[in-house]
């Protein structure tokens, strides 16, 4: 264990606010992380291999060879970091097919781990729709709202609306729609206990996208379906990956076609079993996710490389 910087959830807003102010596009990230990789730097050449899953990749800056980098933006780099084999992943089939497309390397797949462990399945649903994401005007958060009022469903609006959230007239405008719905309650962000509670108590949750961006991953997704929640998401990279179209919740192209899966869903057209979306939860918990890292960053030590 190397000890560099505080983590961002455990600095106050006064100490978040002199990262931002140095580094005003990552919203401070980049600039704690360089702060961070000055305690580590000369000690990579200790280990076999590394992974390393920061934003800005500060490790690529060294002369070590066993590098992974798993990336956790749609944006890419501009250019392919100075060495032969970047050895980059992605967190989602289509995410690292992107990457590859517009960095023109290989890359392969990482699933981020889960805590599945941390969301006991639930059986028994409330008769309320769910959105859990951070608000952000690119997770559609509005669409959420336009759903529960042409379905007149009942809906909780959770998530991260602290200063990580640069928009916060978008946070406002969620804020002040939520106050005018006689159905849908804004929470902000939530405890941990809360967060489970709302999950395993939610019908459906649901999660879109806007504005061209693409979901990389979307833990909020698997986190749904270990409690044993359906989920209802935009034809989205991540999504693709650990939704099952029918089987644990619907992958949907337009907000048409979201109030119709919701309306079968909350009249009980149709159904979903929670064990069966727990089970394919399963598949991205830590342990089998640490596996098969395990195994790829051995493979790198042996020699492999793409």
């Amino acid at each position: 264990m190397i000890k560099t910087v505080e983590p961002w959830n455990k600095l106050n807003d006064a100490q978040r606010q002199s990262y931002a102010k140095a580094d005003r596009v990552w919203n401070g990230w980049r600039s704690a992380e360089e702060e961070a990789y000055g305690f580590y730097r000369d000690r990579l050449p200790e280990f076999d291999a590394v992974l390393d899953a920061s934003w800005a990749k500060w490790s690529y800056t060294s002369k070590k060879d066993e590098i992974l980098g798993v990336n956790h933006s749609v944006k890419s780099y501009n250019v392919k970091p100075p060495r032969d084999f970047p050895l980059f992943l992605g967190v989602s089939h289509a995410h690292s097919r992107f990457l590859s497309q517009q960095l023109h390397i290989p890359v392969r797949t990482q699933w981020n781990p889960v805590d599945v462990d941390a969301i006991p399945m639930q059986r028994d649903k409330s008769e309320r729709l769910l959105s859990l994401n951070r608000v952000m005007p690119t997770k559609g958060i509005h669409y959420f709202l336009d759903v529960c009022e042409k379905t007149k469903a009942k809906g909780d609006v959770a998530g991260d609306d602290s200063t990580l959230v640069p928009d916060q007239g978008y946070v406002n405008m969620v804020k002040q729609r939520c106050a005018k719905s006689a159905n849908v309650v804004y929470h902000g962000l939530v405890s941990d206990a809360e967060r489970v509670k709302l999950l395993q108590n939610a019908k459906a949750t649901l999660c879109f996208v806007d504005g061209g961006y693409q979901e990389v991953f979307g833990m909020q997704a698997v986190e749904s379906l270990a409690a044993g929640t359906p989920v209802i998401a935009a034809d989205s990279w991540g999504f693709s990956d650990t939704i099952q179209d029918g089987v644990t919740g619907f992958i949907i192209k337009n907000i048409d076609e979201a109030v119709k899966r919701v309306t079968e869903v909350m009249d009980g057209t149709v159904r979903f079993d929670p064990a069966v979306c727990r089970a394919s939860a399963e598949r991205f918990a830590r342990g089998p996710i640490a596996q098969r890292l395990e195994k790829t960053l051995k493979s790198v030590q042996r020699g492999c490389r793409w």
